[in-house]
């Protein structure tokens, strides 16, 4: 099987099977407009042209992608999903490796979530999606400030008011 080399912005290089890099959009575009076919003989390198994937980051990707070898990509239909009842995310909608590889600090959740992004890799996203918003259910403003190192912005009533005119819709629970 044909195996690519990668390049990140800081000039990491990984080796990816052919079958594993599909599982990104990106490279699968990237390949195609390159001309990189699977039955060359060539050693051909594929750049990340995005400053954010850097080699750490994109190597915790590239673990998600060769667990995932071979499982189709599921495309959902998004009108069917908005239809469907929404069930609040728990720890039992994750498996044993996935808790156990979402076991990272939150500071590296929104990188990894970033490489995911670009790359078009839709199973990443979600499950980085999902240990995002098991970080925040269930705690109150302050917990998740502390939790995402977000500093208070101090409003005072009068700025406070206005978000709350300005953004009515958001404090709309009628149903």
């Amino acid at each position: 099987m044909k195996v690519l080399n990668i390049t990140t912005a800081d000039n990491q290089t990984f080796k990816a099977e052919w079958d594993i890099a599909q599982q990104s959009l990106t490279f699968k575009n990237m390949l195609d407009d390159l001309g990189i076919e699977e039955e060359s003989n060539t050693d051909d390198t594929v750049p990340i042209p995005n400053d954010e994937v850097t080699g750490e980051v994109f190597k915790k990707a590239l673990v998600w992608m060769e667990k995932n070898r071979g499982k189709p990509t599921v495309e959902e239909d998004e009108d069917e999903d908005e239809l469907k009842p929404k069930e609040p995310v728990n720890w039992d909608h994750l498996d044993d490796w996935e808790k156990k590889y979402m076991d990272i600090p939150v500071s590296e959740m929104f990188p990894l979530v970033i490489a995911a992004n670009f790359l078009e890799i839709k199973g990443l996203i979600k499950l980085v999606c999902k240990a995002i918003a098991l970080q925040i259910q269930g705690k109150s403003v302050e917990e998740i400030r502390t939790t995402f190192n977000i500093e208070d912005p101090n409003w005072t009533p009068e700025e406070l008011a206005k978000l709350k005119e300005e953004n009515a819709w958001a404090y709309d629970t009628k149903k």
